[in-house]
């Protein structure tokens, strides 16, 4: 009689991590599973077991639909071989008024609490937390008042533009979320440009200092995986 601990090690052995046309794709197909529960090797050694009964054969399914799904998911959370990663801290400087302001409100709202109302930014993102601190990128994009309930809360898309002489040479990524009152937050990184071309990831926001009530520092921890662009 093949124990069912030789079944589950020859199954792991006979199924290699399974590879999809898509990185981001969430489907496993059809196939994909047919393939993996009709393993003419992995049959064999059932039918010599005894996993005829049904409780058995059960526990074979489930098992082995554990090892497929977990064998998936550990490819997902391993950059792919021609991927780099990309770790950043920054500081965002953001003046919402005032003769350095360096975002200006383009449409009013009429509507209670300025839902609606749109402004554009041009933050300069720099090495350390001060007014001489050298200018690495600049956030480059709009914010909307999104909120009719609570306190304000501002949908920003905006390009991440490097410095032309920084490592990352007029490079950008694509930076998509949501930031309020609270003092810490998350965006998502989803695309980028040049040396960071089909950037993903995500951006940890943090408040650093604030100066005065329309001027502050906002830390940003970038962590992303991009494909190098050789050309």
């Amino acid at each position: 009689m093949v124990a069912m601990k030789e079944i589950l090690e020859d199954l792991h052995a006979q199924q290699p991590v399974m590879k999809f046309d898509s990185p981001s794709s969430t489907t496993i197909s059809t196939s994909e599973i047919n393939r993996h529960y009709t393993n003419p090797h992995i049959l064999e050694l059932v039918s010599r077991s005894n996993m005829a009964h049904p409780r058995n054969l059960f526990v074979f399914l489930l098992v082995s639909h554990l090892s497929l799904v977990m064998s998936y998911t550990s490819s997902l959370l391993c950059k792919n071989s021609c991927e780099e990663e990309l770790k950043l801290s920054l500081y965002l400087h953001q003046i919402s008024s005032g003769v350095n302001h360096n975002q200006e409100v383009i449409v009013n709202s009429t509507f209670p609490r300025g839902f609606g109302t749109t402004a554009v930014s041009d933050w300069p993102l720099l090495d350390a937390p001060a007014s001489n601190a050298i200018v690495v990128a600049r956030a480059r994009g709009l914010l909307t008042q999104a909120s009719q309930q609570g306190g304000f809360s501002w949908f920003s898309p905006f390009s991440m533009v490097f410095q032309a002489d920084s490592r990352y040479n007029m490079s950008t990524l694509l930076v998509m979320g949501m930031f309020g009152p609270e003092p810490t937050g998350e965006w998502a990184i989803v695309g980028g440009t040049g040396k960071l071309a089909m950037a993903r990831g995500i951006i940890n926001y943090k408040a650093s200092q604030m100066v005065t009530t329309v001027e502050n520092y906002r830390q940003i921890d970038i962590q992303a995986f991009y494909i190098p662009n050789t050309v």
